[in-house]
């Protein structure tokens, strides 16, 4: 008797233990990550050996990424995180969650990488699993009220993070920040041009522009007068030789030498101008709809040979490096030797915006910030220190420092000739942030 109640104490510890363990994983599932519902709170120890919770930063959104050392997609990805760190950390911060990695490769790959943003490991692959990590990276946005709102895998951008933000917050991310240069946060950048003794800023509406000594000044910009009657600015050059500023409004163009000149009528350009760029005695246009087209200094524009781009195939720019023809197109930068063309795809096959030339190298604005290609060896690669993001113009300045504007009109100064290498003050910043200081929260 005794031994089948024992028997039956057994059978009932081990339905016990049945419908707890049942329960509990129950629960676990109900805490995984799922968009619209509350995130999976953690605490995790940092490369420091802080402790850094979720729950510490409720009251905003946070992007939790989670990466690894070994993934070429997370390298790909990161200096953007790291960007987007620097530009709007304290609006929404960025954390990054190693998975199953040592501490000491953690480190030292955070180190060469440059990652100054919070960076915690999740040693024994917890964090993942209740995250659901199907692959690396993967990313999640948390809103101010814990609630999960966004998942991605794969790589992310500068810009789809800024979108992120708005979507989650119904305002954009830089309402209330600093502006990211001398254009207004809301205005769209339009393009640069070195003319003068100036460095020329064109927004959609306005045009700025500081002395080259004077440029990370913060009084030293002033607006510039448009032209009457102009409606909105679509391109920007300096021609001829750097000597005065060129702008297109639509097929109408005028051109002016300095911040306190008169701005001087240009010939009609044959149809509305999408880019410029000044050539030695030439300014080089591309048409809507017709291709490229070049101004003499006889005041007379003649079609440039196609050979082989399509008449849309440019949306950017279009000029001469080096005498060649060149075109940054959302395919790639492309290339020909007039009068024999065609254009040729070179290595670089990033969506390009613009190109600068810079002693033997091309500069080189693209989708995923400035690129050094070599045209003689026909290699690309990223250029030390630069932003990934997304720059639709770059200016050569003098001293050897380049300028890249954003589409959101934040504008970047750093290094053109040498590597520039990020440290804590950073090499690459948007004016208007202070260097070595995250953006600071405005009023709201």
């Amino acid at each position: 008797m005794g031994a089948r109640r024992l028997a039956n104490g057994a059978a009932l510890l081990v339905v016990a233990v049945f419908l707890a363990g049942a329960i509990l994983y129950s629960r676990s599932l109900g805490s995984q990550a799922e968009v619209g519902k509350p995130a999976p709170r953690f605490e995790l120890t940092d490369l420091q050996g802080g402790r850094v919770a979720l729950a510490s930063f409720e009251g905003r959104p946070v992007f939790v990424n989670f990466w690894t050392s070994w993934c070429d997609p997370c390298r790909e990805e990161i200096p953007g995180l790291e960007s987007f760190h620097r530009r709007f950390g304290e609006r929404m911060p960025v954390i990054g969650v190693n998975v199953r990695e040592p501490l000491p490769v953690v480190q030292e790959f955070a180190r060469t990488m440059q990652m100054t943003y919070p960076i915690v490991r999740d040693a024994d692959g917890r964090l993942s699993e209740r995250y659901r990590l199907r692959g690396y990276p993967e990313s999640w946005i948390v809103g101010p009220d814990g609630v999960v709102r966004q998942y991605w895998p794969g790589p992310v951008t500068f810009e789809q993070m800024e979108q992120a933000y708005a979507q989650v917050m119904g305002r954009p991310i830089t309402e209330g920040l600093p502006d990211g240069g001398p254009l207004p946060a809301d205005e769209a950048g339009v393009g640069l041009a070195v003319a003068g003794s100036h460095l020329w800023v064109a927004g959609r509406q306005r045009l700025v522009a500081a002395r080259l000594d004077a440029v990370e000044r913060a009084d030293g910009w002033e607006v510039v007068v448009l032209p009457d009657g102009l409606a909105a600015l679509d391109a920007v050059a300096s021609w001829p030789q750097g000597q005065a500023v060129v702008v297109a409004s639509g097929s109408r163009l005028w051109s002016r030498e300095s911040v306190d000149g008169p701005w001087r009528a240009l010939p009609e350009a044959p149809g509305p101008v999408l880019s410029l760029a000044g050539a030695g005695d030439e300014l080089i246009a591309w048409i809507r709809g017709r291709g490229g087209y070049a101004l003499d200094g006889e005041g007379r524009w003649r079609a440039l040979p196609p050979g082989g781009l399509p008449s849309m195939a440019v949306s950017a720019w279009m000029g001469r490096l080096r005498g060649d023809l060149v075109a940054a197109t959302p395919a790639g930068l492309l290339q020909s030797r007039e009068p024999s063309g065609p254009f040729s795809r070179t290595r670089l096959e990033r969506p390009s915006w613009a190109a600068v030339e810079v002693g033997e190298a091309w500069m080189v604005a693209t989708d995923r910030g400035v690129y050094r290609y070599d045209p003689v060896r026909g290699e690309a690669a990223p250029a030390g220190g630069t932003p990934t993001r997304v720059f639709v113009a770059l200016a050569a300045l003098p001293d050897g420092r380049l300028a890249a504007l954003a589409p959101d009109g934040d504008l970047y100064l750093g290094s053109a000739v040498e590597p520039a290498e990020l440290d804590a003050a950073g090499a690459w910043h948007p004016l208007g942030v202070p260097r070595g200081s995250r953006a600071r929260e405005g009023p709201e």
